[in-house]
């Protein structure tokens, strides 16, 4: 029992995608950077996380995302069905 509990996470993960989704609705974009900083992986695997939970959570639908990829993060903004930015 004492193994499952070590490898438990924060739970940090889940609160920045909750924070870059809330930011996609209410600013009409978001950045994604993941806390560890090391870099594109990290950042990547919190990105597939927030594009997962809005399809799963919110059917978004992934046509309507512009996805740019920067330097050690993403920026994922909402576009309307014409392709112009929210």
């Amino acid at each position: 029992m004492e193994k499952m509990d070590n490898m438990r996470g924060t739970g940090r993960s889940t609160r920045l995608a909750d924070k870059a989704i809330q930011d996609l609705f209410v600013n009409g974009f978001c950045i994604v950077q993941d806390h560890h900083r090391e870099g594109r992986d990290a950042s990547r695997v919190l990105m597939d996380k927030v594009l997962a939970r809005l399809k799963a959570e919110h059917n978004v639908n992934m046509e309507n995302l512009n996805i740019h990829i920067l330097n050690k993060y993403f920026r994922i903004t909402l576009v309307k069905n014409n392709n112009e930015a929210v």
